[in-house]
């Protein structure tokens, strides 16, 4: 019983970041404040619709106790501290969406070119990359809760892809911001 609790809240988690980020996004647009590009590499196509989806049901299926190869514990403890810090990463990945207001667009999809200014306010002021350092940390939290070797190679390969993609941003975010970003790189870490 208790690992269908853990089960849970791994799903309501899960849920609540793609919904979340889902109404987030739909009110930027409403509100007319989002550049979109509406082009998504292929690579980035697949790992996002195939290999997120591919990750969640594993994990899943670890959490509901299927036989899965490279498994190495079953700790209660480490599934239980899994599913309260994923919870805060939700919390800190969707406060980072929110943080961005008008300032988040798809720029890993093509140039943004707006005259704003940097958001440097919320979590923005300790963490170029707040968003995707919540997502590492779900990533994480995810081999705390399965416990599984697994597991831990896709967090590697999460963490690969969203380096480059930061790495892209920040190209673009130099070239169109100019000193100011080159500033704020100097003063806040790209992750916590």
């Amino acid at each position: 019983m208790f690992d269908h609790i853990i089960l849970a809240m791994f799903l309501l988690n899960v849920g609540v970041v793609y919904i979340g980020r889902q109404v987030l996004t739909r009110r930027l647009l409403k509100m007319q404040y989002v550049i979109q590009s509406h082009v998504r590499s292929p690579l980035r196509k697949w790992f996002e619709d195939v290999g997120q989806i591919g990750a969640f049901i594993f994990d899943a299926r670890i959490l509901l106790q299927f036989p899965i190869p490279g498994t190495v514990w079953n700790s209660t403890f480490l599934k239980v501290c899994g599913a309260l810090v994923m919870s805060v990463c939700v919390f800190f990945h969707l406060r980072a969406k929110s943080d961005l207001g008008a300032n988040w667009t798809n720029a890993k999809d093509g140039a943004t070119v707006r005259k704003g200014l940097i958001t440097t306010r919320g979590l923005y002021a300790y963490s170029r990359n707040p968003m995707y350092t919540a997502t590492l940390g779900m990533g994480f939290v995810c081999i705390l809760m399965t416990q599984n070797v697994f597991v831990v190679a896709m967090w590697f390969l999460l963490f690969a892809y969203l380096l480059k993609v930061i790495k892209s941003e920040e190209t673009l975010l130099e070239q169109e911001k100019g000193e100011p970003y080159r500033a704020y790189c100097q003063r806040v870490p790209r992750f916590i």
